[in-house]
């Protein structure tokens, strides 16, 4: 899948909440019919969910909300690593036009568990390690501190062996 569009990045912000697409529209401005493709295009890609169908009017209106933001949800690592793609890509051409360097740091490795618990457990202790050094480095009290966001997304690595 590729980088998330702008539209597709507000709508799925906008369903932390069960809603319908004529609701989402209306918040955002947008035309129902729109946001109606979009949302279909983002239930097929797994990234929202139909939560209840209800009859309307006539109609019957479909709720959606976004994949539950669990660290062990492939939809929600893959929405994670659209947005960060579209981000890097915004800040690459924003360091350009300004002709500066994009403030970015990379961190990638390879790990071999030996069973799901340990995947499990690693995960609790990255997450415990980054809440650490991100309580240690946050300066909101300072003016001119910039902020950064950090995304951590582990998977199996994919090798010819691999149906």
């Amino acid at each position: 899948m590729a980088a998330l569009a702008p539209l597709r990045r507000r709508l799925l912000d906008e369903l932390d909440e069960p809603a319908s697409a004529a609701s989402v529209a209306a918040r955002l401005n947008e035309p129902r019919q729109k946001v109606n493709y979009h949302l279909r295009a983002l239930e097929r890609d797994g990234l929202v969910k139909l939560v209840d169908e209800r009859r309307r009017r006539g109609f019957v209106e479909r709720r959606l909300q976004a994949v539950a933001r669990d660290r062990f949800s492939s939809a929600y690592l893959q929405s994670a690593a659209t947005r960060l793609l579209s981000d890097v890509a915004e800040l690459r051409r924003r360091a350009d036009a300004a002709r500066e360097a994009a403030g970015t740091i990379t961190v990638e490795t390879e790990i071999r568990f030996a069973s799901p618990r340990d995947v499990r457990a690693f995960a609790d202790e990255l997450a415990a390690a980054v809440a650490v050094l991100a309580a240690r480095y946050d300066r909101p009290d300072v003016s001119t501190a910039r902020p950064y966001r950090l995304v951590a997304g582990v998977h199996s690595t994919i090798t010819k062996e691999m149906a």
